[in-house]
């Protein structure tokens, strides 16, 4: 669908949406209505990315479900694991069955040492502990009632 600009006519040209508790509801899913405001602002030429704490790879489903066209020139800026990396998401109009470029941005992980350093602090503290490496998640647990 062709984009008209109006975004280029208002103050603001971006919307940036965090996932967990605001842009998804407590099932964890995006409502109908969110789409259709979002899909809305995409057509008009505003840009919008989304911001989550989340793992770049746990993003893919909100962005499947908002069914921007990811060949769009800019595809869609995501900003994840708490801001320490950013990517753009951008290929065919099929998610999951087409070719999906994922460009990183920016990416500053925690260096290896300042890890070690907090993992051991936390261990000496009983604490539970939960970090990802790339696209997987870690955790060690201190109980059962933590697993």
């Amino acid at each position: 669908m062709k984009k008209d600009n109006d975004a280029t006519k208002h103050k603001y040209r971006m919307v940036a949406l965090d996932l967990d508790g605001t842009l998804l509801g407590p099932d964890h899913t995006i409502s109908d209505t969110a789409i259709d405001y979002l899909n809305h602002l995409h057509n008009k030429g505003f840009l919008v990315t989304l911001a989550t704490g989340r793992s770049s790879a746990s993003t893919f489903d909100t962005i499947k479900r908002l069914r921007f066209p990811l060949s769009d020139p800019h595809g869609i800026p995501v900003v994840c694991f708490n801001g320490a990396m950013c990517m753009k998401v951008k290929g065919s109009d099929d998610v999951f069955t087409g070719n999906v470029a994922v460009t990183e941005l920016f990416h500053q992980p925690v260096p290896h040492s300042v890890t070690q350093s907090v993992l051991g602090f936390a261990a000496k503290m009983g604490h539970v502990v939960q970090y990802y490496k790339g696209t997987q998640i870690y955790e060690h647990s201190k109980t059962e009632s933590h697993r």
